[in-house]
């Protein structure tokens, strides 16, 4: 959904720079520009900020993963057999 100007004003002046809104007005196509640099910037750092918090989520996932292997067969999930996995899973799943 294409945002209206004085929305895009509005997000730069949030994100970028509180400069007046006459100041962005005066000249529509370097606000457009400033505006495509500054939206692609920050879109990059969200996702860049939503991929660090998922690989710590997996992180902890497998850590978890971890010390339930750890606790049940005394080692870790990578050194598991197939049929070890398995148990573990349907372990957890009971559990859960």
């Amino acid at each position: 959904m294409e945002k209206s100007f004085s929305n895009k004003v509005s997000w730069l002046q949030h994100h970028y720079a509180e400069y007046s809104v006459q100041w962005y007005t005066e000249e529509p196509k370097r606000t457009e520009a400033i505006y495509r640099r500054e939206f692609s910037r920050f879109n990059k750092v969200e996702k860049i900020e939503t991929i660090k918090k998922l690989k710590e989520e997996k992180l902890e996932e497998v850590s978890n993963w971890d010390q339930l292997a750890e606790k049940l067969f005394g080692k870790k999930l990578r050194a598991l057999s197939f049929k070890e996995v398995q148990e573990l899973f349907s372990t957890d799943l009971k559990v859960s």
